[in-house]
């Protein structure tokens, strides 16, 4: 049994960290209010100070990136992990097919269960505590 559940862990540890990494992310800790003023500095560290002219676009335009990037991560790792679970599956196309639905949908979920709880996690030092739980809360409920 310790060889079965060493695999599953190594399977599942990528997934359940990037789910954990998307739930600290949702707090209000790294609302896009707070993360601004630091991403300019180091922005116009690099690029000069010309960067404040257009930083709203900008910054619009680095959180997205990293959502897309983040959640196409977290699919891969899906992909990855299903893709060791579905072994008994004869045909590889089969096989691929479902791993790559089960992935997508995960994601999906994942995604969809995040922008819902931040629908109703209003930003703000007061609010702080209660929301850095209801991301983790959202998605381990069914």
């Amino acid at each position: 049994m310790p060889g079965l559940l060493q695999t599953q862990v190594r399977t599942w540890l990528p997934v359940l960290t990037c789910v954990v990494f998307f739930a600290v992310e949702s707090t209000s800790t790294f609302g896009s209010d707070r993360t601004s003023a630091p991403l300019e500095r180091i922005a116009e560290a690099i690029f000069g100070c010309g960067v404040g002219l257009h930083w709203g676009l900008i910054h619009h335009l680095i959180r997205k990136t990293g959502h897309f990037m983040g959640y196409g991560i977290f699919c891969l790792f899906c992909f990855r992990a299903f893709w060791i679970e579905i072994q008994s599956v004869a045909s590889r196309l089969s096989r691929q097919l479902r791993a790559h639905g089960l992935a997508i949908l995960t994601t999906f979920i994942v995604a969809r269960r995040m922008s819902f709880t931040r629908a109703f996690c209003p930003i703000g030092p007061a609010s702080s505590a209660m929301c850095s739980w209801i991301p983790a809360a959202a998605l381990s409920s069914g």
